[in-house]
């Protein structure tokens, strides 16, 4: 058998299949030498320098690894790599220990990448959005010029705040009362409104208590909702004041209903009147606090006696506009006054909308005519320390 010799100017002899040096005091033996003695020098009579042992034909420069031809090729699109990702169709895969595997991807797959995209709802067509929930939408599209209403416009937002620019909207059905934590990122800097509506196209169903917008173009805005059972329509809104852009993440998540953002330190009781009524009792002397007072000019005959107390405080939602009656009663002892108050923001005084005080063996009655659709405070409160009784609190539909 002729033997397949391998050298290169470094003077190297092939050994079973691996690269050895030799000495070089040695002459190389090699098929077709003409004078038949070792030479140090290549003959010319060979086509190349290197050789593989296990090629027959003697044509191709020599393979250092193994002759099973086992190497990867790793400009394969298809081979699995750690970390590599690829489109099967439209679909997003990454490779996670050798096994390509299905991801997530909020758009389509294009060139190996998950082009994300953007969606925006109308009333029309809304969006799906559930609790919990993460989204991501634009406000960059022809969608329609809904705005908030004048409620939200005339307390929060950037200088003249209207959003006559474009918007998303995303429809969101609740089977309880439920308290949502909103969460709207910019994407892009820009400024948004968040609001929410019973009725998609019905200015007067915005929801008073629940809208607003971020502080500066790149920072979130939070927005804890007491929502009651029923559909809702979410808007993210564009204030129209910077060209393009308008893309945004929206996160929802319930809160536990013992953990209510509190007032001063006192926490709010969720009422629940998706059955027509809640009924509640209390201990104002073992649960109240004493840093509420009422508006008493706005009250009646008993203003002259005003609360200085303990006070506990009750919070509701109306999906819809409606009325509501709201009575508090003394049980131990009977014969304590209790003073009741609306706010429609916990901690403003400012915000009292209705008041009812009783003298004593009596409930305090007030019923509140033509409230419009979000989030109401009821305090319940006493005449001093010492006269701070327990009571039962009924708020009704009527």
């Amino acid at each position: 058998l002729a033997l397949a010799l391998c050298a290169s100017l470094l003077l190297f002899a092939c050994s079973e299949g691996q690269v050895a040096p030799i000495d070089q005091s040695e002459g190389i033996s090699e098929t077709g030498d003409d004078d038949g003695g070792g030479d140090t020098q290549l003959d010319n009579d060979i086509p190349n320098d290197i050789i593989d042992i296990n090629d027959t034909d003697q044509s191709d420069q020599v393979d250092l690894l193994d002759s099973d031809s086992s190497e990867l090729d790793t400009d394969d699109d298809q081979l699995c790599i750690n970390g590599r990702t690829r489109c099967v169709g439209s679909a997003y895969e990454v490779c996670v220990n050798g096994i390509w595997k299905p991801t997530l991807c909020n758009g389509t797959c294009q060139n190996n990448e998950c082009v994300e995209q953007f969606p925006a709802g109308t009333c029309e067509t809304p969006l799906t959005l559930a609790v919990p929930d993460i989204v991501r939408g634009s406000t960059d599209a022809d969608t329609g010029f809904i705005e908030w209403s004048g409620v939200c416009g005339r307390t929060v937002g950037p200088s003249a705040p209207k959003t006559l620019g474009p918007e998303s909207v995303y429809r969101l059905q609740l089977d309880k009362t439920s308290v949502v934590k909103f969460t709207l990122t910019p994407i892009d800097p820009k400024y948004f409104g968040l609001y929410l509506r019973t009725d998609c196209y019905a200015l007067g169903t915005d929801l008073f208590s629940d809208c607003g917008s971020n502080k500066n173009p790149s920072s979130p805005y939070e927005q804890v909702s007491i929502l009651s059972a029923g559909e809702y329509f979410v808007v993210v809104d564009d204030f129209g004041y910077e060209e393009g852009g308008g893309e945004f993440q929206l996160e929802t998540e319930e809160l536990n209903k013992n953990a209510l953002p509190a007032c001063h330190d006192l926490r709010p009781i969720l009422l629940d009147l998706s059955t027509g009524q809640d009924t509640r009792t209390g201990n104002l002397s073992l649960e109240g606090s004493t840093f509420e007072y009422w508006l008493g000019t706005e009250c009646d005959a008993y203003s002259a006696f005003d609360p200085f107390g303990p006070e506990m405080v009750y919070v509701f939602a109306l999906r819809t506009p409606g009325s509501v009656t709201i009575e508090a009663t003394p049980t131990n002892p009977a014969s304590d006054r209790l003073y009741l108050y609306v706010r429609t923001e916990c901690e403003r005084q400012g915000s009292q909308i209705g008041c009812h005080a009783t003298g004593g063996n009596a409930p305090s009655r007030l019923t509140l005519e033509n409230l419009s659709a979000g989030t109401y405070y009821v305090y319940v409160d006493s005449y001093n320390q010492s006269e701070a009784p327990q009571f039962t609190l009924t708020v009704r539909l009527n």
